[in-house]
């Protein structure tokens, strides 16, 4: 987890650089930039395990995500559903607490972290896809929620 989000830094912090984006600058093309990398690397951080219900950490780790039901490698979407729930990490927290098995968010997509046997399972592009959208239109829809709250609440005090 650490690992995606020190990533997404990283790759926004060489991208303002190679493009020598000024953070102060009020130009509207500099603050779409920013908002758009800001919005793909979470996005990426809700899609960190949807291939064969394994992040780069899970890998290193030799965990999986899989289906409680069946057994068979999470999909894209259960992953992503999985991951929407650290929006309200004190309650995983605490949810973790009472059942150190499952966080809250495998009780909502139905999976569990399990060891890696090393069976290999066909990847969904479709899914994968589908998968992104999700992460992108969660984060684009909080995105202008806030800034709509903002506008009101500097209306309301003028």
């Amino acid at each position: 987890m650490t690992l995606i989000i020190a990533t997404g830094f990283l790759l926004l912090l060489l991208l303002l650089i190679v493009l020598k984006v000024d953070l102060n600058s009020t130009d509207p093309l500099n603050q779409k930039l920013i908002i758009g990398i800001f919005l793909l690397m979470f996005s990426m951080y809700f899609n960190k395990d949807i291939i064969n219900g394994q992040s780069p950490s899970k890998k290193i780790l030799n965990h999986q995500i899989i289906d409680n039901k069946t057994g068979r490698p999470a999909t894209p979407i259960q992953c992503v559903t999985r991951n929407l729930t650290l929006f309200i990490w004190p309650i995983e927290i605490i949810a973790t607490i009472i059942n150190p098995t499952r966080r809250l968010g495998d009780f909502i997509s139905n999976t569990k972290v399990t060891n890696y046997t090393g069976s290999k399972s066909e990847v969904n592009f479709g899914q994968i896809f589908i998968s992104i959208l999700i992460g992108l239109t969660i984060m684009t829809g909080g995105f202008l929620v806030t800034i709509f709250l903002q506008i009101n609440f500097i209306e309301y005090f003028k």
